[in-house]
């Protein structure tokens, strides 16, 4: 055999040894990011104006906030709240009607809780506060709090799970300020 032959073997051995190594290597990244992935907590939010079907024709009428449970852990939910990055402020939900379920509401792999408040004339409980803080917001730190408002779903692990406001959320706290500027 010659030289050039045993360096051309040589050179296959050697990158045959890092082939192998950086095998091994994405073999143990992929096995660990798979167990890690699989033990994370997912939720999906979903917020906005429902109505209930039944006897009567005009049906109370409720803002949902529902949270399923999309992970294969399961959910402890502790509270939920509406918070803004800008004004920095946070309101934690506590008007929930009947139907809701109560704090802490577990919920396993592909299982809901529905949490409902009540709206009145249109109205939802905790949108005076917002609208508060809307009309005294110039028209920069209303358009900032447009973009930056949601609803916070906070579990007992720390994990909170955000979802932004429908259309016609906006429409009725922008319809409640300019009430309560009137006044």
């Amino acid at each position: 055999m010659s030289d050039q032959t045993a360096f051309y073997f040589r050179l296959a051995e050697l990158f045959g040894v890092w082939l192998a190594a950086s095998a091994t290597f994405l073999a143990a990244f992929t096995a660990l990011w798979v167990a890690n992935s699989s033990n994370r907590l997912r939720i999906r939010v979903i917020v906005g104006f429902r109505k209930t079907v039944g006897s009567q024709a005009s049906g109370p009428k409720y803002y949902m906030i529902s949270a399923t449970n999309v992970g294969l852990r399961r959910a402890i939910i502790s509270i939920i709240s509406i918070e803004s990055k800008f004004p920095r402020r946070s309101f934690i939900l506590p008007f929930f009607g009947p139907e809701s379920p109560r704090f802490p509401t577990s919920i396993e792999d592909g299982e809901s809780a529905s949490y409902f408040v009540e709206v009145t004339d249109g109205i939802p409980a905790f949108i005076d506060t917002l609208s508060e803080i809307y009309s005294s917001s110039g028209l920069v730190g209303r358009l900032l709090l447009k973009r930056t408002l949601t609803v916070c779903v906070n579990t007992s692990n720390g994990d909170i799970f955000r979802a932004r406001p429908d259309r016609s959320f906006w429409d009725r706290l922008i319809e409640r300020s300019k009430e309560q500027l009137k006044e």
